[in-house]
């Protein structure tokens, strides 16, 4: 089966919610976690999702592995609408898309070798023999550079790197052609992130697989992805390619994030962006939007913010350069007024 247009995933409207308030209420309140998010993924491509904590990013990832219902929306995966199964997943999209998580040793059992990281999933989907799976565990071991010698060890006794390289070698010994990673190398030393970034977009070379990389260190995600989509309170704002992105952030919560992160100096080193930026808090105040408020979420942190922006909610737009926006600002013109001065 063939995906739409040669995308592998294809993602419409999808939302997420939880209902919130007291056992005991007559009528319970629906959370949007995830607000009608739409974006597709090529095969062999990385697409950074970004955004800070409690974004939905994060739950994006959850709802494309079938970990947590799907409220309304559509999540396609090579041409088959898993959504339409119910809480039936076939074991060939299990297979297909798989995950590396933040915390190895959370995802890891510790009372068993971390061979059977490797082995149990084999079993599952009925690849092989034992002697086989073995085989296949020490092949996928090899390949994200462990020895054969880690395959008997429990994972009290492997460093934070190992462990990732583990669930890595996990993912890969299904061959399969998405991999979700969940702040995969956030809590990783600076040179273990390094070194497991550059093994992920080796195996992507040689495999072709594509990832979905959720990450809120925009450094690592602009090294591994061809493109980026950022979510604020639960809902996608941008959408670019990764130059188009740093080159030219078109929505103002982008610019926050861009003037927040550390930059890299031509000498090498770290400094911090001007803490001065034209998209500091307005005269509205600093509290965060509740979700399912209309309006723009971003509204009371934006110092551009327009009357339209409390009554109406923007939506994505695609613009001259490719890059999609949900931002009031560019509905009539491209180009924004001026910088309010300070």
């Amino acid at each position: 089966m063939k995906g739409t247009e040669g995308r592998l995933l294809d993602v419409r409207e999808l939302t997420v919610g939880y209902e919130s308030g007291r056992a005991m209420q007559l009528r319970r309140q629906l959370v949007k976690a995830v607000d009608s998010v739409s974006f597709d993924l090529r095969p062999g491509e990385t697409l950074g999702l970004v955004g800070e904590s409690g974004s939905g990013k994060s739950t994006v990832g959850r709802a494309l592995l079938r970990l947590v219902d799907v409220t309304s929306g559509t999540i396609r995966f090579d041409g088959l609408d898993v959504t339409a199964l119910g809480r039936q997943t076939p074991l060939t999209y299990r297979r297909a898309v798989q995950a590396v998580f933040q915390d190895p040793m959370s995802s890891l059992n510790p009372r068993h070798a971390v061979s059977q990281a490797v082995t149990v999933p084999l079993r599952r989907h009925g690849l092989g023999d034992r002697a086989e799976r073995t085989a296949a565990a020490a092949e996928a071991f090899e390949r994200v550079g462990l020895s054969r010698a880690h395959l008997s060890r429990y994972p009290a006794e492997l460093s934070g790197g190992q462990r990732q390289r583990v669930s890595i070698a996990r993912a890969l010994a299904l061959d399969p052609r998405l991999v979700i990673c969940d702040e995969a190398v956030s809590a990783l030393d600076v040179s273990t992130q390094s070194q497991i970034i550059n093994l992920l977009a080796d195996l992507q070379e040689s495999t072709g697989m594509s990832y979905l990389f959720i990450a809120h260190d925009l450094r690592i995600v602009r090294h591994l992805s061809q493109r980026i989509a950022v979510m604020h309170a639960g809902r996608l704002v941008e959408l670019a390619s990764v130059h188009a992105l740093f080159d030219s952030p078109k929505h103002p919560y982008t610019r926050a994030l861009l003037a927040a992160s550390p930059s890299t100096r031509p000498d090498g080193r770290e400094q911090r962006r001007s803490r001065r930026t034209n998209y500091e808090p307005n005269r509205h105040g600093t509290l965060p939007i509740e979700r399912g408020e209309t309006g723009c979420s971003f509204r009371n942190r934006c110092a551009r913010v327009m009357d339209i922006c409390h009554t109406r909610t923007p939506v994505l737009q695609k613009l001259t350069d490719g890059t999609r926006t949900a931002c009031h600002l560019y509905e009539k013109d491209e180009a924004p007024p001026p910088d309010p001065k300070h």
